[in-house]
């Protein structure tokens, strides 16, 4: 976490309000931080994944926290995606190298639908550092 956390709490709230569904709005399931480098979208991202997943707030304990770096991809994106939801207790996608890209998208699409069905609300943090998410319209359409 960045020790020197300051005068964003403005940001984290206005992120937060998107997925509040008291206020009448439909309520979000991801939030996708993009931007130039060196912005501090890592930092708010590790800012809010610590706040919502805090015991007793929104997602207590339900944040899956993706980074995706490297060059903009529809790979790059699946990949880190897919590590993520295979890393979570009990995975939501089979952790396999050897899969092509199309059964890939396939087990994300699924593991989005099976975080839907979820008693417990989750929020998928994506910390786009590569710009994939956002030059991906597929990926985006997943979520």
């Amino acid at each position: 976490r960045v020790e020197d956390f300051v005068d964003r709490c403005v940001v984290l709230c206005e992120i937060l309000r998107h997925f509040d569904p008291s206020g009448g709005g439909l309520a979000r399931r991801a939030c996708i931080l993009s931007g130039q480098e060196g912005i501090g979208k890592t930092a708010v991202a590790i800012e809010l994944a610590h706040f919502a997943a805090a015991p007793g707030r929104m997602f207590s304990r339900n944040v899956i926290f993706v980074t995706v770096s490297g060059a903009p991809s529809l790979s790059s994106c699946t990949a880190a995606l897919a590590a993520a939801f295979a890393a979570r207790r009990p995975p939501l996608v089979e952790k396999e190298s050897t899969q092509g890209e199309e059964e890939l998208q396939l087990q994300l699409q699924h593991a989005v639908k099976q975080l839907n069905q979820l008693r417990d609300r989750h929020l998928l943090l994506i910390d786009d550092a590569s710009g994939s998410v956002r030059s991906c319209p597929r990926v985006r359409g997943l979520l």
